[in-house]
């Protein structure tokens, strides 16, 4: 027989309310237990969170200081809700909030963590990439480069020697053997060659090919040749060899650089985008020169011989810029490259950008129709406006001037209060889609004088222009250029000076 039913039900609730009465205190410690461990998590947080924010360095003191104090006044007030509760009632809401504090600031902490990757990312890229392919003709059976057993491959006897050294290395290694290779003075004669079946196949820069499709008589070498391997040569930039030099004047110049290419954005590859843009931080002025891709120029490396100034960028980033200061007799600082898809991504990353057309188009990248005024653009949009020649008036002289309509709408928008409090979340967006060797320090600096400061940036543009022509190149073959007409050039280089003197410009 069952004990408790000799007891009576009064009896039973006076042992129930006993126990549940003793419980009490025993729970209540748990809480207590909890509830403390919670606000230490809090604190660590907190002190992460500051320290996260302070190695940022992109906030400015007040606000830096604002931010720790509200981190401390939330921390502080839950620490002491917790501490000095004595209702488990009150213990349990302390816990809530310590909990909902504590995933704001692991996001906060997260984000943050994120954005200083990405800025690392972006601003420490030492290193270029160019991608050497082995070509046979389109009807060979050879389909790897395990296939060329017995092959006499072509390789140019001086241009791009470097790289195509180092591709001939790479393959040696893959087959086990030194392969049998022919010297030629330029590309057209080893395409030539390997067409007579004086020699099987031959390995050339994927850059050069693109030069090659532009040249009268082999605008069809993609249907003539094909790569049967591809071997990716890197270096270090001549730049990232040069000892960082702080700045002490208000003024830098960049170069921006738009390559024709997807994928990784550190490929050498033709440079369709020129532009100088120098900057006075102090007078917020910004002046963008744009430079034809076909201006006729010589080149760093060239020994005063002339070429296309899109062929620059095949030789590295450090050649652009080395040929634009010797045109304007400036002394560019930095680099900031992207290339299609990161130009994509940047600008969905901004919510899309603002520009004014002069013209009624459809492009012919998309086939999207572009109004006459402002036309709210996305990165797919954005990309068929700026690369659109054919439609226009202007041709390349128009493009340029879109171009730069879009680079000063990014300016504006990356300039903006909204912006650049949630700079985290488009860093982490656009980690991979660009790279630039601006200083981490610098990007901080402006960052923090525009919050502080604000203000709208005034930004004008100013394009070169020229006379077209069919000259020879010293890349090689004779190709389409742009004489360039030495007035313009000297206009520019009073408008660079302009800015670096201080003076305010208007856009003519």
């Amino acid at each position: 027989m069952d004990r408790t039913e000799k007891i009576p039900v009064q009896e039973q609730k006076k042992i129930q309310k006993r126990a549940k009465k003793n419980s009490k205190p025993k729970m209540k410690k748990q809480m207590k237990m909890i509830a403390v461990v919670m606000s230490v998590i809090s604190i660590v947080l907190a002190v992460v969170l500051g320290f996260m924010l302070w190695n940022l360095n992109m906030l400015p003191a007040l606000y830096f200081g604002i931010a720790m104090l509200v981190l401390l006044l939330l921390v502080g007030g839950i620490s002491a809700l917790i501490l000095s509760a004595r209702k488990v009632q009150v213990l349990i809401v302390g816990i809530v909030c310590s909990l909902i504090f504590d995933v704001i600031m692991g996001g906060g902490i997260y984000y943050l963590n994120g954005a200083t990757s990405a800025l690392k990312k972006i601003t420490t890229t030492k290193t270029e990439i160019a991608l050497v392919d082995v070509y046979v003709n389109a009807d060979d059976t050879a389909e790897t480069i395990e296939d060329t057993n017995g092959y006499r491959f072509g390789i140019l006897s001086e241009l791009d020697r470097e790289n195509t050294d180092e591709a001939v290395s790479k393959i040696n290694e893959d087959l086990g053997y030194e392969i049998v290779t022919a010297e030629y003075g330029n590309y057209m004669q080893m395409v030539d060659a390997v067409e007579a079946n004086e020699i099987d196949a031959f390995i050339l820069n994927t850059a050069y090919m693109e030069i090659l499709a532009d040249m009268e008589g082999y605008q069809n070498i993609s249907e003539r040749v094909k790569s049967i391997a591809e071997y990716e040569v890197e270096h270090k930039t001549k730049i990232s060899e040069k000892p960082v030099v702080e700045k002490t004047s208000d003024t830098f110049t960049v170069y921006v650089s738009g390559i024709d290419t997807e994928g990784v954005v550190s490929t050498k590859s033709r440079s369709d985008v020129n532009i100088l843009m120098t900057v006075n931080t102090k007078t917020k002025q910004v002046l963008l020169v744009n430079t034809p891709r076909d201006y006729y120029v010589p080149l760093p490396i060239s020994g005063g011989a002339r070429d296309k100034l899109t062929h620059a960028g095949i030789y590295g980033v450090e050649t652009s810029m080395g040929t634009l200061d010797m045109l304007y007799g400036t002394s560019t600082d930095y680099y900031f490259r992207l290339n299609f898809s990161g130009f994509e991504t940047i600008i969905d990353a901004l919510g899309g950008v603002d520009v004014y057309s002069d013209y009624e188009l459809v492009t012919l990248h998309g086939n999207y129709y572009i109004a006459p005024g402002m036309n709210h653009l996305n990165g797919n949009q954005a990309l068929g406006f700026v690369r659109e020649r054919y439609s226009l008036p202007g041709g390349d002289h128009d493009r340029g001037k879109n171009q730069m309509k879009v680079i000063k709408a990014m300016i504006q928008k990356m300039t903006s209060t909204d912006f650049l409090l949630n700079y985290s979340n488009v860093l982490n967006a656009l980690a991979g889609s660009f790279e630039t060797s601006i200083p981490m320090d610098l990007i901080s600096e402006i960052v923090k004088a525009q919050l502080s400061d604000g203000g709208d940036w005034n930004i004008v543009s100013y394009a070169v222009s020229g006379a077209g022509d069919t000259q020879p190149t010293w890349s090689g073959g004779a190709a389409y250029v742009m004489w360039p007409d030495e007035s313009t050039v000297e206009t520019a280089k009073a408008l660079i000076q302009q800015v670096k003197d201080g003076g305010i410009l208007e856009q003519q």
